[in-house]
């Protein structure tokens, strides 16, 4: 099974270093300030600047005050 997430973020290269010192993500092909994927065994994350998404995009999350959110879902099987 494999996870993919891809995240908009204020600031990539905060990002780009947290998932690679921290967690031991590595970058998969190219890495640019726009995009960059990065992977870790099963998980992949493609790390986007926030400034790329559109303001109308329907899947939009924001956490003004920089708590972590929480997202789940449930679903049958």
């Amino acid at each position: 099974m494999q996870l993919s997430l891809e995240l908009f973020v204020e600031t990539p290269e905060k990002s780009l270093d947290f998932y690679q010192r921290v967690l031991g993500f590595e970058v998969q092909g190219s890495a640019s300030a726009e995009y960059t994927m990065l992977k870790n065994d099963d998980a992949v994350i493609a790390i986007n600047s926030r400034s790329v998404l559109s303001s109308d995009h329907p899947f939009r999350l924001v956490d003004p005050d920089g708590y972590y959110i929480r997202v789940t879902s449930r679903h049958s099987s």
